[in-house]
């Protein structure tokens, strides 16, 4: 019970915080206790970190966290390539090729069951091609192909 109260404290503690730091700047809340933690976490935390870094490292952070994230959002780097290449790999691999592009596969057998309770369709897992996940499929049993016993 301990942990499940910690975790609703949580989050109400984090959905307060997001509440204050998006709406706190209203003229409704300018003279109310939610637009003094507003001035508080834009306005006087921010400065208390520059001076800081302004006593301990003469300011050196903060220039190069400014750097830093001047070359993430406005240089060419490789984080976006990898993240490009990471959707495109994840489209292919999500597309469901008709089967006269996969490979050489014969569905599983018709279930017995189907045939003797005279049902018209039959649930099989089978792969649409290399680059899929096995999918549920449901197909007459009058559109299959009989299988063949090579035994």
């Amino acid at each position: 019970m301990g942990t499940l109260r910690n975790v609703i404290i949580a989050i109400l503690a984090i959905s307060f915080l997001t509440f204050v730091a998006f709406f706190g700047r209203l003229p409704a809340f300018r003279n109310t206790p939610i637009g003094f933690l507003h001035r508080i976490l834009w306005i006087h935390i921010p400065n208390l970190l520059r001076n800081l870094d302004i006593l301990i490292t003469g300011g050196r952070t903060s220039q190069t966290l400014r750097n830093f994230g001047h070359y993430l959002f406005n240089r060419k780097h490789p984080l976006v390539l990898v993240c490009f290449v990471i959707n495109i790999l994840g489209a292919l691999t999500s597309i469901n090729y008709p089967r006269s592009f996969s490979s050489s596969y014969s569905p599983a057998p018709p279930f017995s069951s189907s045939l003797k309770h005279g049902r018209t369709s039959q649930f099989t897992i089978n792969s649409g091609s290399p680059f899929s996940f096995p999918s549920l499929t449901s197909t007459p049993i009058s559109a299959q192909s009989p299988v063949k016993n090579t035994s």
